[in-house]
């Protein structure tokens, strides 16, 4: 961001380009302890995800550096009042590629991690 005035992600091989501000905020989020979750609080000036109540999925890869065993669960309970379902999807099983944090929205992965996302999805 320094150098160049935004976030390089297209470097990295993390999608579009991100403007300095949302670079910045993103990065603070990371860093955060509570990631979001703070500065959500901060933004709404109340913490409402108590509120939270219906079901969702956190889905998450076994090779995934940042969404990981420690971090998904820590970031369920941010909903406390919401019914939570943990599903890991082991990418060995599936790939002998290295998936990562995006990688599987690869077009890469569409004949092997796809309709296993496309199966929990319709469940």
């Amino acid at each position: 961001v320094k150098i160049y005035g935004y976030g390089t992600m297209q470097k990295v091989g993390w999608g579009e380009n991100l403007p300095k501000n949302i670079f910045l905020e993103w990065r603070k989020w990371c860093m955060s302890k509570n990631y979001y979750r703070d500065c959500l609080k901060d933004i709404l000036k109340t913490e409402k995800f108590y509120n939270i109540k219906v079901p969702y999925t956190a889905v998450y890869t076994s090779d995934d550096y940042i969404a990981n065993d420690k971090t998904v669960h820590l970031m369920t309970k941010f909903f406390p009042n919401a019914s939570v379902k943990i599903l890991k999807i082991e990418t060995k099983k599936y790939s002998s590629l290295k998936v990562g944090h995006t990688g599987i929205f690869r077009k890469q992965f569409h004949n092997t991690l796809w309709p296993e996302l496309v199966r929990i999805i319709e469940e």
